[in-house]
């Protein structure tokens, strides 16, 4: 018997993927948590909390499947992954006025003691992460958008924030890039694009996506204990 043989190594790899999903589903299951018919993932630990929010065709699962979730919680962080009202396993409806999404995320962070946070705020969680950040900065570490959905917001109000920023888009994202461009009027803001990145582009380069948060974080973490 030849080990070279293709259905040897596919047999491998295909072993190697199921590993990889169930030490990533272990992560999430195990710290899964339903409380005030809001379901969410929070890993604890005293590390830099990382608030991760979903698009409108995703929820919290979504940071579990692609990986995000391991890679911040191996590399010391603790990571909140959220259902957003209406979505994933969440109840409440859809389409929140702006103050009532502002008064939802106050309560969600107070909830879970946090008093800041990274948050990441992909497409349609923009309409909660945008506003918060405009109105409350102060439970802001810092703010990555994601091709985040472009609402009304004047150049005044963007040089006023004095959050750390990423911007995430890509490159067949034309919305994203416009996105990207409205939002890099936040002062210091950094951009950065996914090659052949679609609108949900973590999907399309999981690993470069990694490698941009996880590489803004360390910048956040040396900025903080400066």
């Amino acid at each position: 018997f030849f080990f070279g043989t293709m259905s040897f190594w596919h047999g491998l790899g295909l072993c190697f993927l199921l590993v990889i999903h169930s030490a990533v589903g272990d992560v999430c299951d195990d710290h899964l948590h339903v409380v005030h018919d809001i379901t969410y993932v929070d890993t604890g630990g005293s590390g830099m909390p990382v608030l991760l929010l979903h698009g409108a065709r995703f929820t919290h699962k979504t940071w579990c499947e692609v990986g995000t979730v391991k890679t911040l919680v191996d590399s010391g962080r603790r990571v909140i992954a959220v259902d957003l009202p209406g979505f994933g396993e969440t109840r409440g409806r859809r389409g929140l006025p702006e103050e009532q999404k502002i008064k939802w995320m106050m309560q969600f962070m107070e909830h879970l003691k946090v008093s800041k946070a990274v948050i990441v705020a992909p497409s349609m969680s923009g309409t909660f992460a945008l506003p918060l950040l405009f109105h409350e900065p102060q439970l802001f570490i810092g703010y990555v958008g994601v091709a985040a959905v472009i609402g009304e917001v004047s150049p005044e109000v963007l040089r006023q924030v004095k959050v750390p920023t990423l911007l995430v888009h890509g490159q067949r994202d034309h919305m994203g890039q416009r996105s990207s461009s409205v939002y890099s009027g936040i002062p210091g803001s950094q951009v950065r694009e996914i090659p052949d990145g679609e609108h949900a582009c973590y999907l399309t380069n999981p690993a470069l996506w990694h490698d941009m948060l996880t590489t803004f974080l360390k910048k956040l973490e040396r900025a903080t204990a400066a």
